[in-house]
């Protein structure tokens, strides 16, 4: 726009406009992406939550998790290990301490001795250290790895019966094993 009677201030403002009115539709493009990702992750937060809260037996739970669930590392491929919130468990899942938690929390509701149970690989260290959830009943011990019960008479049992699942060998003498109360 080239005029002799428009004055500079005009000319500027146009110049600018398109400057502008991209950086708020982007500006509007980012808050409008915030909010609905705010919003879904809410939905999906009631929506698993209520699920979970009508849990009412293990095979319920089972099927729950197994619906429901996907494995999530924590930030750093979970080099900044943290217990996940209530809300961030049900709206975007979380590792295998999270089950472990949540999963305990329904099988005492049940009545059942549950605790969780902390592992790790000597030969491999930290990189292969693993948390889960055992109960107990009349039968024996249950590990639930992730909605995936291995039974056993003891809990080395299970212990070693996980690590064929997992390595496809028995890891008992490198595997050791802890809780924090006696179930």
């Amino acid at each position: 726009m080239k005029s002799k009677n428009c004055p500079l201030w005009y000319r500027v403002f146009v110049w600018l406009r398109p400057i502008i009115a991209h950086r708020y539709v982007g500006l509007f493009g980012v808050w409008f992406f915030i909010w609905y990702a705010l919003f879904r992750k809410r939905e999906v937060y009631r929506k698993k939550y209520n699920q979970y809260k009508e849990i009412k037996c293990i095979d319920m739970l089972i099927d729950w998790f197994d619906d429901n669930y996907t494995y999530n590392n924590d930030p750093l491929f979970g080099a900044i290990d943290h217990d996940n919130s209530e809300y961030e468990f049900f709206s975007s899942n979380g590792d295998c301490e999270d089950v472990a938690f949540y999963a305990r929390g329904k099988l005492r509701e049940f009545g059942y001795k549950a605790e969780r149970i902390y592992m790790v690989d000597l030969s491999k260290g930290m990189s292969s250290s693993h948390v889960d959830c055992i109960y107990r009943n009349e039968d024996g011990y249950f590990l639930f790895d992730y909605a995936s019960p291995i039974y056993g008479v003891s809990i080395q049992e299970c212990v070693d019966k996980l690590c064929e699942r997992w390595y496809s060998r028995s890891s008992s003498d490198r595997v050791v094993w802890c809780t924090k109360r006696k179930i």
